[in-house]
């Protein structure tokens, strides 16, 4: 997934905090994405903040998978 687009959106749309609906948050999972987007991070700062819940993530659905 490329935050990089959803960063552009968001500078050059100029909607300030219309932007970002709730809808966003329940897609994502957490609002810190949208609390860094805001904040001017770039798109690799915040995946890279992300890298740990996506390998808790793994760990925790591994015991589910069926292949």
């Amino acid at each position: 997934f490329d935050l990089s687009y959803v960063i552009d959106a968001y500078k050059n749309l100029k909607m300030g905090d219309k932007f970002f609906t709730n809808f966003f948050e329940k897609l994502v999972g957490v609002d810190y994405i949208r609390q860094d987007i805001i904040a001017g991070k770039s798109a690799r700062e915040i995946k890279e903040k992300w890298f740990c819940d996506v390998l808790r993530f793994k760990q925790q659905r591994r015991p589910y998978l069926l292949y």
